[in-house]
């Protein structure tokens, strides 16, 4: 792992606390800082996407799981995620859902 990572990893880790000590706003800075330097990577979308979510700023929350999703597509988590951010802001409300994703097309079951 190259000292990059190493410092990606490391504000995740501190934003990670930072959820759990309930400082949302000190999450969503070091999930930002992870971003800047490991932006294709889902994980740092979904968990500033919490953080949003927990200050119920459902539209941010929204645009980091639906990034999630795009660098993840399989990442159920942000699905149901996005999903529930939908229904906390209003948005989506009687709409349908999208197919459940699977990794191999034609097929219902995910793998």
């Amino acid at each position: 792992m190259s000292d990059f990572q190493d410092f990606a990893h490391a504000y995740e880790n501190r934003g990670t606390t930072y959820n759990i000590l309930q400082r949302y706003n000190d999450a969503i800075q070091n999930f930002n800082q992870a971003i800047r330097i490991l932006p294709k990577d889902s994980q740092f979308h979904l968990k500033r996407g919490n953080s949003y979510n927990y200050l119920k700023q459902y539209q941010q929350a929204i645009r980091d799981y639906t990034e999630a999703i795009r660098l993840k597509p399989d990442n159920i988590a942000a699905h149901r995620l996005r999903a529930e951010a939908e229904d906390a802001s209003g948005d989506g409300a009687g709409l349908p859902r999208t197919a459940p994703i699977c990794r191999n097309p034609g097929t219902s079951n995910l793998k």
